[in-house]
């Protein structure tokens, strides 16, 4: 398979910009956060500027026409990716405004805001690929930015310690996914989810394949860590206690919403097979598992806890397991 078969170059189009201007606007607008942030009130420099592109990013997709394809499919811009972007930024100016003098009295430095900024455009592609490559991009350029606002209370030994086990378990289920993804790659030689699920039905219809099975179980053992499934769950309490009140805010909420989006267009776009999705199948048996796992954990351990940050972290995995 030749270079341009697996990343199409193509020109794109008029009405394919509109509906990548929320990411230019919050790709912008994180790049000038950083550039004023080192000069005098750089604090408020950066609010301003990402608040500033949250509400043209918001009023952008807000007026964005129908579904838009971007290269190929690779970006799709529908009303699922439309309404989760809405979500996100949303998520991202609530905590924005959360943050503003709180993050002076904490001694934050001004990058905190152009973070959160760079954090929401890999929230926004997570939602819109329809590709396992940009969908990889998305979650690192996510997870990057969450791992610095993590660990940036710096006079905080909870905020170091929560920082390192999110970047270290983090590092390693995303390392899972990609060996994920290169297995799926090599088993039905695309990497769009449309030429995936073609695939998969075509392998499915003859025998069980080994391979492509393997490969989406590592996937799902990166979306499951992401969206803090049982057994996946054990860094949310203490990074959600360690880090700040609306960092872990930003987490409960937009974090959550980002994964639950990807998770829920992998799953439509790719997994929707009769041989897979069948009810006595033991796909459905892993589901049942893994969400009576996830709701009774979250459950009954939330009743155990003193720590009302370390509640709201038991609560958000068992609203995993009813999402």
């Amino acid at each position: 398979m030749s270079f341009q078969e697996v990343f199409p170059i193509q020109m794109i189009g008029g009405e394919q910009w509109s509906g990548l201007i929320p990411l230019i606007v919050m790709t912008l607008s994180s790049i000038l956060g950083l550039v004023f942030s080192p000069v005098k009130n750089g604090r408020v420099w950066a609010f301003n500027i990402l608040i500033i592109g949250i509400l043209i990013a918001l009023a952008s997709v807000s007026l964005t026409p129908g579904p838009i394809s971007v290269l190929g499919g690779t970006l799709v811009f529908d009303k699922m990716s439309q309404l989760f972007t809405a979500i996100l930024l949303t998520c991202g100016l609530a905590t924005a405004l959360m943050s503003f003098g709180y993050d002076q009295r904490e001694n934050i430095h001004a990058e905190y805001f152009p973070l959160i900024g760079m954090s929401l455009i890999g929230m926004m592609v997570l939602v819109s690929t329809r590709d396992l490559v940009f969908l990889f991009i998305g979650l690192e350029l996510l997870s990057l930015a969450v791992y610095i606002l993590v660990a940036m209370r710096r006079q905080s030994p909870d905020a170091a310690e929560a920082g390192l086990k999110y970047f270290l378990l983090g590092g390693t289920a995303s390392a899972v996914l990609l060996y994920g993804v290169t297995l799926v790659y090599g088993s039905t030689g695309s990497l769009l989810y449309p030429a995936i699920h073609e695939a998969f039905r075509q392998q499915w219809a003859a025998a069980l394949p080994t391979m492509p099975i393997i490969g989406l179980g590592m996937i799902g053992v990166g979306f499951l860590f992401k969206i803090g499934a049982v057994p996946f769950h054990m860094w949310l309490p203490d990074v959600y206690t360690g880090a700040a009140t609306p960092v872990s805010g930003f987490m409960i909420s937009a974090v959550k919403a980002a994964a639950v989006g990807a998770l829920l267009r992998f799953s439509s776009e790719v997994l929707a097979m009769p041989g897979l999705m069948a009810a006595d199948g033991g796909f459905a048996r892993i589901l049942w598992v893994l969400i009576a796992a996830t709701l009774l954990l979250g459950s009954l351990a939330g009743l155990m806890q003193q720590n009302l940050k370390r509640m709201l972290a038991y609560s958000t995995i068992a609203h995993t397991g009813y999402l």
